[in-house]
């Protein structure tokens, strides 16, 4: 998600990606819940220290990162 996006990421399998999972850049905002994030070779998800993610609950294979 990039920067000034606003989404909800609800009900998505996320997996074996090369990098992150999930990945919010800049100032994105997004509401982050019952998604399914596996096999990733960096962290499940990755938020940029500007960006508003709220976290709710995932199944979650893999770090959570805030940066």
């Amino acid at each position: 998600l990039r920067t000034f996006s606003e989404s909800i990421v609800r009900g998505n399998t996320l997996q074996n990606n090369g990098l992150f999972g999930l990945e919010l850049q800049d100032k994105a905002k997004a509401q982050i819940e019952g998604n399914q994030i596996s096999g990733n070779e960096a962290a499940a998800i990755r938020a940029a220290k500007l960006s508003e993610a709220q976290i709710g609950e995932n199944q979650v294979s893999g770090r959570v990162i805030r940066e």
